[in-house]
């Protein structure tokens, strides 16, 4: 699996401009929440967070360990999200735009 680190660095978006890549990434992400695998990214990085308030704990150091068991459990999470988001992309680019999307 590719890591992209911003809209930039995905292909498929690379020709549009700002505003296109922010709306199609809503429409695609949301997808992601359709299916188990979203939902078991979702659980671990919640479980993460948990995990690492729980090892902080030990070395006093609570609120550091949960920032950064979210933190990585919310890094697997975005490149979940994205991973389904970039398998969509592509149907989302043949829709013809509807005129009630806004421009932002």
């Amino acid at each position: 699996m590719k890591i992209y680190w911003s809209f930039n660095h995905i292909p498929e978006l690379s020709h549009l401009s700002a505003s296109e890549k922010k709306r199609l990434w809503q429409k695609a992400s949301s997808k992601c929440l359709r299916s188990w695998l979203g939902w078991l990214g979702l659980i671990f990085c919640g479980l993460s967070g948990s995990l690492g308030a729980d090892i902080g704990e030990i070395y006093e150091l609570k609120m550091l360990g949960t920032a950064l068991g979210g933190a990585s459990g919310g890094l697997i999470y975005a490149q979940i999200v994205t991973y389904f988001a970039v398998k969509h992309y592509k149907e989302l680019l043949a829709e013809p735009r509807s005129s009630d999307d806004p421009e932002t």
